[in-house]
């Protein structure tokens, strides 16, 4: 039901190629940062434990958004080509599996 009534959202009628030139930039203006938010409002969901401090995820955020975000995102391989070693081992992992055969930046 969850899926029916966000396939009606108007952002959800976007073609995939917005979505994806909409991730990119916000891939590169909101990456993941350890750095804990100034103030910003930003929801809790946005962040992850990763001991005594909060990894704020970033773009990656939109993979919780819907089931065709997600989609859209994990088939855009460039949009993982950054892979962020401040998430961990199993995100470095990821990113770096979803980048298939684009050249890849260790940051």
């Amino acid at each position: 039901i969850r899926s029916t009534i966000n396939a009606l959202s108007p952002i959800c009628k976007l073609p995939s190629e917005v979505l994806t030139h909409i991730f990119a930039l916000l891939s590169e203006i909101f990456p993941p940062t350890s750095r804990k938010p100034n103030g910003f409002g930003l929801a809790r969901r946005t962040f992850l434990s990763t001991g005594p401090g909060e990894t704020m995820l970033g773009w990656v955020f939109v993979l919780h958004v819907c089931r065709r975000w997600r989609e859209v995102a994990v088939e855009c391989s460039s949009l993982w080509a950054n892979i962020e070693v401040i998430l961990g081992a199993s995100w470095a992992k990821r990113f770096l599996k979803l980048s298939r055969s684009h050249p890849v930046v260790i940051e």
